[in-house]
């Protein structure tokens, strides 16, 4: 009986855990000066070459994406006369997640014995998380407008309609904040 309530608080530990990690964390800020509402058009900024470090079809799912759903919220890709640039960054990293459950485990027979193999139960997990960040820029000035970022824990073995999937939804979370409120 013991063993099957173990099995359930772990099962419930893992499943809080891979819940948990499904969360977006979003951030964004903006230059409160900048009238928003006169904006309409814009065109992307390429980054400066950093190699072969960019995943291309991953930029190309983010700009499909945004093209989508800028369109939405009345905004137009236009190469020739944009009112401001969209510059497309992020990156990955490793992680590692301890858990200590808190109390430690003696085995079987140690008192009778007279030793002890205590066991200190920790549970470790290895995980990769992404960050997609997108800077607004002012085509005249040059001045960054607006910046939005959000994270989120990725499977690298995910599939491409899977990874189009979270693509969408990590994209209409950091737009949900543009415009600013109220601008």
């Amino acid at each position: 009986m013991k063993k099957i309530g173990m099995l359930s608080v772990y099962i419930l530990f893992v499943l809080a855990f891979t819940t948990g990690c499904a969360t977006y964390t979003t951030y964004y800020d903006y230059d409160p000066e900048v009238r928003f509402e006169e904006l309409r058009n814009y065109d992307w900024l390429n980054p400066p070459d950093r190699g072969q470090t960019a995943n291309e079809l991953t930029i190309k799912r983010v700009k499909a994406s945004m093209i989508r759903q800028l369109a939405e919220k009345g905004y137009s890709l236009n190469t020739s006369n944009p009112d401001f640039l969209i510059a497309i960054h992020g990156g990955s990293e490793k992680k590692v997640d301890v858990v200590n459950w808190g109390y430690n485990y003696r085995g079987y027979g140690s008192y009778r014995y007279g030793y002890s193999n205590r066991v200190h139960l920790i549970d470790v997990y290895e995980y990769e998380e992404g960050t997609l960040i997108l800077d607004f820029i002012d085509a005249t000035s040059r001045e960054l407008i607006w910046r939005g970022s959000v994270t989120k824990v990725i499977d690298p073995n995910a599939t491409p309609e899977k990874r189009e999937e979270v693509i969408n939804e990590a994209v209409a979370k950091v737009l949900e904040k543009f415009p600013p409120p109220g601008k």
